[in-house]
């Protein structure tokens, strides 16, 4: 029950945000892929965070209450509950009744917590059991936003108590589930952080690192299991019966069919990570447009450099180092084989987006990452992109596309992408750095 003006739907946010083109398609295809093959179940049947690492950035406190007559003249307290959570504000108000059912929803969860403030027979609306409750309600709420297994509820009693955001909902979802979960609420995220103000999650350093480790596990995949899985997916589809039986039916192509399951669902995972890629590339584009300059040297941290040097940087140039090679190395990848399925959006093109979004997005910040992006292995993967590609790779030209037949006038798309990416930030420190 929200008996004090709560909002009762649950976080998971419906698709009602257009896509760009390719990804309304790749967004349903990934949410399918994931029903099937993350265990049989459902982003709202995950139970239990079981994340760990920095605590979530939520802010609880109650700093007034109200009182409210009914028809009847009895007295109402509601305690007005104020959250911030990855900078998105909410504000909601509760009776005490409604903390009563979040407490016990929460106890189910985790075990026994603090008792709440006692209920009286009457003088429950006086002064001073209301200013009581107010304190003792509020350090019960810091306490229980700190356990993950509470935040990351499956059923959502915390966070649809607290009325958050539906960014900040699925910033929390995809951060307190498992870690091999996280690919199935990048949908949810990406939708939401298009919403006005949704962005603010995606500048999370936690969110980022978060995204970061999941684009680092696709990419780790070996693109021989992949070769492997398609040839092995074809042989499998040539052995399936041909002709039919005397008594008109297949003979035994469900015996094949069932020989044949394993081997599918081998050559979908791909898909998935490929799809969970750009949508990867999708949030950090989305993030980089709203790059603050003046937030550049706010802390800094010691790093070891590519040429083994250990200098003291800003965790946000680290951060921005981190991503563009991981957008480089998705750059990099070969494309997944179309012919179990629909077209993929391009891998490159969600990459370089990202990529260039940044180098468009501050100039202050782009020249400073790209400096310290230039050390040994920087330029090797820049080297990797630019390397002749074997015959067949699509290349760019003038916006289109050709093949490589060894034309003159053929722009290779990984040649134009560093052009950009040095003449949007070289000079100063990245050419001596290059040099």
């Amino acid at each position: 029950p929200d008996k004090g003006g709560g909002k009762g739907e649950t976080c998971s946010p419906l698709a009602a945000v257009p896509a760009p083109a390719n990804l309304g398609t790749l967004a349903q295809e990934v949410g399918n892929l994931s029903q099937d093959g993350g265990k049989g179940k459902s982003k709202g049947s995950t139970k239990g965070g079981t994340g760990s690492g920095p605590p979530l950035p939520i802010e609880i406190s109650i700093p007034r209450t109200e009182a409210e007559r009914g028809i009847l003249r009895q007295q109402t307290i509601f305690y007005v509950v104020q959250s911030r959570t990855f900078g998105l504000p909410s504000e909601v108000r509760h009776a005490f009744e409604d903390f009563e059912t979040l407490h016990t929803a929460v106890e189910s969860k985790v075990g026994r917590l603090p008792p709440l403030p006692p209920t009286y027979w009457y003088g429950n609306d006086a002064p001073e059991t209301v200013a009581e409750r107010q304190h003792r309600l509020e350090a019960l709420l810091r306490q229980i936003v700190g356990l993950p297994e509470a935040v990351g509820d499956g059923e959502e009693a915390l966070l649809r108590f607290l009325g958050l955001p539906k960014a900040a909902c699925a910033a929390v979802r995809f951060l307190t589930c498992p870690p091999a979960s996280r690919g199935s609420w990048l949908q949810s995220l990406y939708e939401t952080t298009a919403e006005p103000g949704g962005f603010l999650p995606l500048q999370d350093t936690t969110l980022q690192n978060a995204l970061l480790d999941l684009a680092r596990s696709c990419l780790a995949t070996d693109a021989a299991a992949l070769g492997s899985s398609v040839a092995s997916l074809a042989e499998a589809s040539d052995a399936l019966p041909k002709g039919a039986a005397s008594d008109g039916t297949s003979g035994d192509t469900s015996a094949s069919m069932e020989r044949l399951q394993p081997v599918a669902s081998a050559a979908v995972a791909p898909r998935k990570r490929r799809g969970d890629l750009v949508f990867i590339c999708e949030l950090m584009a989305r993030g980089f447009r709203s790059d603050v300059e003046s937030d550049l040297h706010q802390d800094s941290a010691l790093e070891v450099t590519g040429d083994g040097v250990q200098t003291s940087l800003p965790k946000k140039l680290i951060a921005r180092v981190s991503q563009v090679r991981v957008l480089l190395e998705c750059a990099a990848a070969e494309d997944v084989p179309c012919d179990s399925g629909p077209p993929l959006p391009s891998l490159f093109q969600a990459s370089s987006k990202a990529i260039l979004t940044l180098a468009r997005s501050s100039r202050k910040v782009w020249a400073a990452t790209l400096a310290d992006f230039l050390d040994p292995s920087g330029v090797a993967q820049l080297a990797k992109l630019v390397a002749v590609p074997p015959a067949g790779q699509v290349h760019e030209e003038n916006g289109g596309a050709s093949q490589d037949d060894g034309r003159t006038g053929v722009v290779h798309r990984g040649e134009r992408l560093v052009a950009e990416m040095f003449l949007r930030g070289f000079g100063g420190r990245s050419a001596e750095r290059f040099a």
